[in-house]
This record gives C-alpha cells, structure tokens and sequence, in this order.
C-alpha cells in the first residue's frame, strides 16, 4: 500500500490541465513504486508469520507431539529471516526513495510559473 500519494492542488475538476502537471505526479509515483513493492512484501510476510504463528499455537493447545510440530518451526525460522532481510531492505530502499523525491520536487519547484487559461466554469 502506498505510503503517498501524489498529488497536485492545482488539479481540480473543471480546471484546464496542463500535462507537465500529470507527468511531475507520474515521476513521483514512479520514484515510490519500487519501495511500495517492498513495504507490501513485507507486510506479506507479516501476515504469513502471524498465521504460522496461530496454527502453531493451535496445534500445541491440541497437543500435537513436537515431532510433528519440527517443520512448521523451521519454516517460521525461514520466514522470520526473510522478514528480517526485507526489513532492511526496505529501510534502505526508503532512504534511496526519500533523496529521489526530493530532488524530483527541487526539480519540479524550480520551473518558472507562467499563467495558463483557466477553466470557463471559473
């Protein structure tokens, strides 16, 4: 799940719409995607260890001998270090995506404003 979204207050229904406007929004949204991508593995997995975690609890309340209970341990292990991998990666990816945002804004700040027609409805 996005963690912003894009937008512009210019962009208002019934406004004439300049199309730099739609592509400055579309550059952010393409500097976020592979962060968002990584923030939604995680919660993936999150979720899946929540569900190990409960079946697992489940299985001990019906006393089910730990034998049997060995390899649902060891696929828990597997996901918490895949959980522990993507973390990090994600704390990374979003340091690299903060600097890109920024510099696309500083980018985009830095054109001139100029007037453009206005919506008739105005």
């Amino acid at each position: 799940m996005p963690t912003s979204i894009p937008y512009d207050s210019t962009l208002v229904l019934g406004n004439i719409i300049d199309p730099t406007k739609i592509e400055e929004l579309q550059e952010l949204e393409e500097a976020e995607e592979s962060r968002n991508l990584l923030s939604d593995h995680l919660n993936n997995l999150i979720l899946s260890n929540r569900n190990f975690t409960t079946i697992y609890n489940e299985m001990v309340n019906m006393g089910v001998e730990d034998e049997d209970l060995e390899k649902l341990q060891d696929e828990q292990k597997k996901l918490k270090k895949e959980m522990s991998k993507t973390a990090v990666d994600l704390g990374n990816e979003t340091i690299a995506t903060q600097q890109k945002m920024r510099a696309i804004k500083l980018k985009q700040r830095k054109k001139k404003i100029g007037k453009i027609p206005t919506s008739p409805i105005d």
